[in-house]
């Protein structure tokens, strides 16, 4: 069964507060040229209004953050996990040396919901007056005091709004007249793992590396040097990895009293993230197993219950 607020992120428009996540702003001449030299994808092709989302890799190639980032005419815009702050502040301040780059946290200045469901965009349009996500996903537009992103958190259609603080309240005030219905951090869990987005620092970690995620689609070959890049190559064309991200399913709703993955009898992994399916019947969540458990797909236990591998969205 769905609960008000997993009914509304599935079949209409459910505002999410995102108040805590990380928003920090970089100002400065270099601050494009910089970000492009550490982040995995091409930050100096966006144009302001544009964005995407990217790695940070440390020399070794770990992951270091996963942010959503934004390009706009004076600044640039980076969005992440609150877990993920400090960290991603000390990493770029660290690469700052004779740059004309200047980093400001606008976390608490700022206020942040998102709305995600079918009918998020026109529900944030009827909010805004007009204003709402435009189509191209993670791209910006800003009237007065609003700025709409077309990006999502749970996989679902939809987008998010920043605001200065002290129009937070004005801005729920607004999401709710327009019939927006409050959801829970439990309910965007359920529904993002229904859908399979993996989150950072739930899912996969910074002792990971990008090819272990398998979320390749925020890592360019193409753009040439930065952070990591020497060995994201290596591993790209002269071997593989040993271990991979899968979501999976294990048969069943009963609650897991044991999330280790077993395969062929072995441990070959932990599950994270668990949930009920939307559906009902079994449990969701992902794990890192052993590459030669994912390329068999077959023989994984899970509490002693029959465990699949779903294919990625």
């Amino acid at each position: 069964m769905l609960t008000p607020g997993e009914k509304a992120l599935c079949e209409g428009a459910a505002r999410l507060e995102l108040c805590d996540r990380a928003r920090l702003e970089a100002f400065g001449e270099d601050r494009v040229r910089l970000l492009h030299a550490l982040a995995t994808m091409p930050i100096a092709d966006l144009d302001p209004g544009e964005g995407t989302q990217t790695f940070f890799l440390s020399p070794q190639g770990r992951i270091q953050a996963f942010c959503r980032l934004y390009v706009m005419e004076d600044r640039v815009l980076l969005e992440t996990d609150p877990r993920r702050r400090a960290a991603l502040q000390s990493y770029l301040d660290g690469y700052v040396i004779m740059d004309d780059v200047t980093l400001e946290d606008r976390t608490a200045a700022t206020a942040a919901i998102a709305v995600e469901g079918p009918g998020a965009r026109e529900t944030i349009a009827r909010a805004l007056d007009g204003l709402a996500p435009p189509a191209e996903p993670h791209a910006h537009a800003a009237d007065g005091p609003w700025r709409v992103f077309a990006s999502s958190l749970s996989g679902q259609d939809g987008g998010w709004i920043m605001t200065e603080a002290e129009r937070k309240a004005e801005l729920l005030e607004r999401l709710d007249r327009a019939g927006a219905s409050p959801a829970s951090a439990s309910d965007l869990l359920r529904v993002r793992v229904s859908n399979r987005i993996p989150s950072f620092d739930e899912d996969y970690f910074d002792t990971n590396i990008p090819h272990e995620t398998q979320q390749l689609q925020w890592v360019s070959f193409n753009k040439g040097c930065y952070v990591g890049q020497e060995i994201v190559e290596r591993v790209r064309s002269l071997g593989q990895v040993n271990k991979l991200l899968v979501p999976l399913e294990v048969e069943g709703a009963a609650e897991l009293t044991n999330a280790e993955v077993l395969f062929d009898g072995r441990p070959t992994g932990t599950l994270t993230s668990v949930v009920e399916s939307l559906e009902g019947g079994a449990r969701r969540g992902f794990a890192i197993l052993r590459r030669v458990a994912v390329e068999a797909g077959t023989d994984l236990l899970v509490d002693g219950r029959t465990a699949r591998i779903l294919p990625w969205p």
